[in-house]
């Protein structure tokens, strides 16, 4: 995957920038998002609630 990711074919952004507006998230149904949860378990409940709640602003 590294060089996918060096050849521009594959991107990494960071959640929290998406969440942010300061990259966009997906932009095809065919893009397909990866997230990898890997942090204590507040932090899992808080990225979760994060996305619920973008999720419901864009209605």
């Amino acid at each position: 995957m590294r060089d996918e990711i060096d050849a521009g074919v594959l991107a990494v952004t960071p959640i929290g920038d998406v969440i942010e507006k300061r990259a966009p998230g997906r932009r095809l149904d065919s893009e397909i998002t990866v997230f990898d949860s890997s942090g204590i378990s507040l932090q899992v409940l808080y990225m979760a609630d994060a996305q619920i709640r973008a999720k419901a602003s864009h209605r």
